[in-house]
């Protein structure tokens, strides 16, 4: 906050070609976990956090009222979609396998 923002320094579509560059360098080091599982919980994971920014994106220009129970799902969505990467990622090389979507989702 207070400070210009990329897209008038650089222009729209030079600022969206390069969030798109950094996606795929993200894959790019999953990739290198040489993990059969990596990629797909790496797309799974992205696609929920887009499935979110998407309908955030529909509220703001439509303006419907969400209810709180769906305020609170898109939250998931969105900032859930990085932790179960994050964490996602991290399990698949520890033995450590419970399912800690519940305990994300407190965060």
């Amino acid at each position: 906050r207070g400070f210009p923002v990329a897209h008038s320094i650089y222009g729209i579509p030079s600022v969206i070609n390069s969030a798109n560059y950094v996606y795929f360098l993200g894959l790019e080091k999953v990739l290198t976990l040489d993990h059969p599982d990596a990629v797909k919980l790496f797309t799974r994971q992205l696609l929920e956090l887009h499935q979110g920014q998407g309908l955030d994106i529909y509220w703001r220009d439509n303006y419907p009222c969400p209810t709180e129970k769906k305020d609170k799902a898109l939250g998931l969505q969105k900032t859930g979609g990085l932790f179960g990467l994050a964490v996602g990622l991290m399990q698949l090389f520890s033995d450590y396998k419970e399912n800690l979507k519940p305990l994300l989702n407190t965060l």
